[in-house]
């Protein structure tokens, strides 16, 4: 259950790099304005969080995983 969440924390984290990824190509067109870079912060950020939380599930599952490994005879 736990891998579910794991991945789509990761997808989450892809899909903001994607919007940052559009902003960065107008950024090297000279397109960027200050809006845009405020818009590039917040993706960044939600990368940031999307990126934790799977690092959060995915120690829950191996702790997991250690606990019933070692409840086992």
């Amino acid at each position: 259950m736990n891998r579910v969440f794991y991945g789509t924390f990761i997808s989450h984290a892809k899909n903001e790099l994607k919007n940052l990824d559009y902003l960065l190509i107008r950024a090297t067109n000279g397109f960027l304005p200050e809006k845009s870079i405020d818009e590039a912060i917040y993706y960044l950020k939600k990368t940031q969080e999307h990126l934790t939380q799977a690092k959060k599930e995915l120690q829950t599952s191996n702790t997991v995983k250690v606990c019933q490994n070692s409840l086992q005879p």
